[in-house]
């Protein structure tokens, strides 16, 4: 496990998600203001980040976990951009690294019954914009 410090994005990138907990507002992906969460072109920075890493390291796919129900709010998100991103990995690499993006067009419901069906234990899982009590 690495940590790639991205600390200059709160410097020079615009998102309620970077600004801290008190800044993200509360609603559905689809909602108007619900767009202050994106953080321009965060998939694909760390998508390239990532792309980098793997041809450095002889490994061949690069892993995102964006789902269907971020399509709304996040263009970084939907297929057509997965799709693009992967293309210019494999354009520009020499290990043709490629992404492995298994949940795009899939919900979080239908996420959580591949979870449950494998016996993944939620209780161990924290997935918040806002932090707060684990």
């Amino acid at each position: 496990h690495i940590v790639i410090p991205l600390a200059f994005m709160k410097e020079y990138f615009r998102s309620s998600l970077l600004d801290g907990s008190d800044s993200v507002p509360e609603g559905h992906y689809a909602d108007e203001n619900m767009k202050s969460t994106v953080v321009p072109f965060r998939n694909g920075i760390m998508l390239s980040v990532a792309c980098g890493i793997a041809e450095s390291n002889g490994l061949k796919q690069v892993l995102i976990a964006n789902h269907g129900g971020d399509h709304a709010i996040y263009p970084d998100c939907r297929s057509e951009f997965i799709q693009a991103m992967d293309k210019a990995m494999r354009s520009g690499t020499y290990e043709n690294i490629g992404i492995f993006a298994p949940y795009t067009d899939i919900s979080k419901t239908e996420i959580a019954s591949r979870g449950k069906k494998l016996n993944l234990n939620y209780a161990e899982t924290w997935s918040c914009y806002k932090g707060g009590e684990k």
